[in-house]
């Protein structure tokens, strides 16, 4: 190959250094063979980036996507809690307003039941105040094991 004489010093240097560390890797492979090592693949391998330059990155990456989903998941809870709440008056799905969207009187009911005496629905939704008060339980500790989640990222635990 046309190398000039300092390419090919150069060259020398780096298959003597690379015949160095083949060697030196054989010899530890043969004092310890249960030794975790650097393969011959990643040994060879170049990034265009400084390793610590990726895992900033790569962490960036991820915080930014755990808090997408924190936030996602706060949206869903209070989403849930506006549809488990009841307005004023009832809503044409709660058992307070009698009136749906049609100006007629729901009569559903569940397969086998029969509807009440005075034509409401048969305790479909149970009792409403104490789901209501229950998912407002279920949000709360949501919200705390996100809030704990979130601490435990900005302070974690070392042993």
């Amino acid at each position: 190959a046309g190398y000039t004489h300092l390419e090919a010093m150069i060259e020398r240097d780096r298959l003597a250094k690379l015949a160095q560390w083949e060697r030196e890797q054989l010899r530890e492979h043969t004092e310890n063979p249960h030794t975790p090592r650097i393969t011959e693949m990643a040994a060879r391998m170049r990034s265009e980036m400084d390793v610590v330059d990726r895992l900033m990155a790569r962490g960036a990456e991820r915080e930014a996507k755990l808090r997408a989903m924190a936030l996602e998941r706060e949206r869903e809870a209070e989403r849930e809690l506006r549809e488990h709440q009841q307005p004023e008056g009832g809503t044409p799905h709660h058992p307070g307003n009698h009136n749906n969207s049609r100006g007629t009187t729901p009569t559903r009911s569940r397969p086998g039941q029969q509807p009440t005496p005075d034509g409401g629905r048969p305790d479909e939704f149970g009792d409403v105040y104490s789901r209501n008060a229950e998912f407002a339980r279920r949000r709360e500790r949501r919200l705390e094991q996100i809030r704990r989640e979130e601490q435990r990222r900005h302070n974690p635990e070392i042993d």
